[in-house]
């Protein structure tokens, strides 16, 4: 079967899915200024695969701003608009969206010296949002960002900006129940948190997010491998044991770690305190039981212990 090509740079690719995050569109791209802030999200291949960087936040998408410094037509004759934003090799189909958060175009094609191996930035060009809409209506397609996830994600945005921090993280909880493991929900629960206990009055550098196990981890906190003790209740089974700040306890969870909490607050401190961490396992280290004590940890994990 041949396979029309119209040289636009734009497919329409079924997914067999449901509740995925969606963008709007803008109805078209006639009403982009010279000069219009915009800002564009992709996988540029050079952040991709950074011999710095690790796998574990490969899904956290780069977003660069700049501005629509011209509007310009192609070899074939057809609109696109030229914008300083960084754009290089990776980034191809990455949406562009205006400050109202539509997407008016698409990232297509960058400049290069002449050689073609190193690229020219604040040289780069997009896709019309029209040329979507065209293709979409080809099929029959009615392009919408209405959906169950998305009216949950935009809830706890909303939630968010209007300090309602408990409220927000509920819809986080509820987008993530319909499609889960996407690092916006992490990051923004781990922000209204972060607000929530700052409300409370509690110290920043006395506790910590925990995102996707929730909750506040205060006081003395004690990373370690597999093999573990906490203050000499647990058997004694040497490992690797360091302490590390909430700070990095936090941004291990942000980036996907796979972190196992354990609770081991005396009773009475755990009884009197305003916040539980949730997901944790409890362990009372003024009833120690460990014949029934066990964990459960991912051979790449590691495990936190919450202490007085």
């Amino acid at each position: 079967m041949m396979v029309e090509r119209s040289g636009k740079d734009v497919a329409i690719i079924k997914i067999d899915a449901r509740d995925l995050p969606a963008v709007p569109l803008a109805p078209n791209s006639a009403g982009v200024l010279l000069g219009e802030q915009i800002f564009i999200i992709g996988y540029p291949g050079v952040v991709l695969y950074h011999d710095f960087l690790s796998k574990k936040s490969q899904l956290e998408a780069s977003v660069t701003f700049g501005g629509v410094s011209a509007f310009k037509i192609d070899i074939n004759g057809r609109r696109v608009l030229e914008t300083d934003a960084a754009i290089t090799w990776g980034n191809s189909g990455g949406p562009a969206f205006n400050l109202e958060g539509q997407v008016i175009g698409v990232a297509t094609f960058i400049s290069t010296t002449a050689e073609g191996d190193q690229a020219i930035q604040g040289f780069n060009f997009l896709i019309p949002v029209e040329t979507v809409h065209e293709f979409a209506q080809k099929i029959g397609l009615v392009p919408t960002a209405d959906s169950p996830f998305m009216r949950r994600w935009d809830e706890a945005v909303d939630r968010f900006f209007k300090r309602e921090y408990r409220e927000a993280i509920r819809a986080v909880d509820e987008a993530d129940r319909l499609a889960p493991g996407f690092p916006d929900l992490r990051l923004l629960r781990s922000e209204a948190q972060l607000r929530m206990g700052q409300a409370r009055g509690v110290s920043p550098s006395r506790w910590l997010i925990g995102v996707g196990l929730g909750g506040v981890l205060a006081m003395s906190l004690v990373i370690v491998g597999v093999r573990t003790r906490v203050k000499r209740r647990f058997e004694r089974v040497w490992g690797h044991v360091r302490r590390v700040t909430p700070e990095d306890v936090r941004r291990k969870l942000e980036t996907g770690t796979p972190l196992t909490v354990v609770d081991a607050r005396r009773g009475g401190s755990f009884d009197g305190s305003p916040v539980h961490i949730a997901g944790a396992v409890r362990y009372d280290a003024d009833t120690p039981s460990l014949p029934t004590f066990r964990l459960k940890v991912q051979p790449e994990g590691e495990v936190v212990a919450y202490c007085d």
